[in-house]
């Protein structure tokens, strides 16, 4: 398997630009942290209001060929997630890099601001993931956690785990008129609950909302 990534029309008649992204071994495909259907495929493609184009997937690779100014320039864990910009054309890469630790992780979910800033979100069962100590939560809480990373220029600059001493998962991420991340995902743990707001505890999903430096 490898990640394609593809540029229509906007009325859909022309395909304007494809390529590949993908090193020896399977790219696009989450076997390590499955727990749904659908978990094995599940990616995001954005673009920005200047049409660069975002994508935040997996990978099983160690030798993508990323930029040079790419952050985590190696596959720590066996699968990693991958996030990567493209040009509007698709004929130059931005920057791109792995994301993970030493164990499996996986990623699902981005959305951009305005300003350019990355959102991304994912899944991971590493307790050394990069810039964790920046944000809400520093620790890895469980054996399997979600996790989401703001990304400035092809750099982490901040990151949280998310999660429970059980399992969960942090599939989507949106940003709000302010550009305060919003994620949500399951939860088979005590996930916290704000006073005064509409709960279900115990339902297994959940919705959080971030401050933008994820503190």
């Amino acid at each position: 398997y490898d990640i394609v990534v593809s540029k229509f029309s906007a009325d859909g008649s022309v395909l304007e630009a494809s390529t590949f992204v993908g090193g020896s071994s399977n790219d696009g495909q989450n076997t390590a942290l499955m727990n749904n259907y659908g978990d094995e495929y599940r990616s995001e493609i954005v673009a920005d209001n200047q049409g660069n184009i975002y994508v935040m997937s997996n990978s099983s690779s160690s030798n993508i060929p990323f930029p040079s100014n790419s952050f985590q320039s190696d596959n720590n864990g066996g699968q990693d997630a991958v996030i990567f910009k493209f040009n509007n054309d698709l004929t130059i890469m931005d920057w791109g890099s792995y994301f993970g630790g030493s164990a499996a992780d996986s990623g699902y979910g981005l959305a951009i601001s305005d300003e350019g800033v990355v959102y991304a979100v994912g899944s991971t069962q590493s307790s050394d993931l990069a810039m964790m100590d920046e944000g809400n939560i520093s620790s890895l809480p469980g054996n399997r956690d979600g996790y989401i990373i703001r990304v400035e220029d092809g750099e982490v600059t901040a990151g949280s785990f998310i999660g429970t001493p059980d399992y969960d998962q942090c599939f989507f991420v949106q940003l709000d008129t302010q550009d305060r991340p919003w994620v949500t995902g399951q939860s088979e743990g005590d996930m916290p609950v704000t006073a005064g707001v509409y709960a279900n505890n115990g339902a297994g999903q959940y919705i959080h909302q971030y401050s933008e430096d994820l503190s």
